[in-house]
C-alpha cells in the first residue's frame, strides 16, 4: 500500500480548513483496508489536523479528509508541509503505523 498527497490542496473560503486528499496505491501486498489516523498541515505558525475513516481496496484509489486549523489560525496560498499517518485495518488491525511527509501547495 502506498499513499501520497495531491498538490495543490484547496483552502476553505475562511482559510481555516484544508481539503486534504491524495492517491492510494494498492500494491499486491494483501492490504485490503487502510485508515488515515492523522493528518497535519503546517505553514509557519498555522497548523491544521484531521483524520479519515477507512478506505477499502476496490472502492477507489483516493483518500480524503478535512484538516481544521487550531486556535483560529489561517493559512495563505503557497507552500506548506503535510504529514499523514496511517495503519492497515485489514488484515489486522495492525499496530504498526506508517507516515509520509510531503511538501505541498495550498490554494
Amino acid at each position: 500500500m502506498r499513499a501520497n498527497f495531491d498538490s495543490p490542496l484547496s483552502l476553505s473560503s475562511n482559510r481555516q480548513r484544508v481539503k486534504v486528499r491524495g492517491p492510494l496505491g494498492w500494491d499486491p501486498d494483501g492490504v485490503q483496508r487502510v485508515e488515515i489516523i492523522g493528518v497535519k498541515i503546517t505553514q509557519g505558525a498555522a497548523q491544521a489536523r484531521g483524520a479519515s475513516g477507512e478506505f477499502q481496496r476496490g472502492d477507489g484509489n483516493v483518500w480524503w479528509c478535512d484538516a481544521d486549523a487550531a486556535n483560529g489560525s489561517e493559512f495563505a496560498p503557497g507552500e506548506a508541509v503535510a504529514v499523514a499517518t496511517a495503519r492497515r485495518t485489514q488484515p489486522g488491525p495492525d499496530a504498526e503505523l506508517f507516515s509520509w511527509p510531503q511538501t505541498i501547495f495550498l490554494q
